[in-house]
């Protein structure tokens, strides 16, 4: 399977498409730094995070391997 993210152009258009204003007044007001950001996010990979994620939502992990995997990244919360 190829993802395909959303990119800039896709975000501004959507935006217009949504807010009912025009592509020019997107531009001026959003914050497409922030948004670039954002968008990019998705795409950056961290082992093997994206294909784990992927097959949580997909429903193709249980819950007790979902536990060990979510356990093996997220610190456990400081007692002190």
């Amino acid at each position: 399977m190829t993802l395909r993210y959303v990119d800039l152009v896709d975000y501004v258009a959507i935006a217009a498409e949504v807010t009912g204003l025009d592509v020019a007044t997107v531009l001026k007001i959003a914050n497409l730094d922030l948004a670039d950001s954002a968008l990019h996010a998705p795409a950056a990979g961290f082992g093997d995070t994206e294909a784990t994620v992927l097959a949580i939502a997909a429903g193709e992990l249980d819950e007790a391997a979902t536990a060990d995997w979510l356990g093996r990244y997220l610190a456990a919360p400081d007692a002190d």
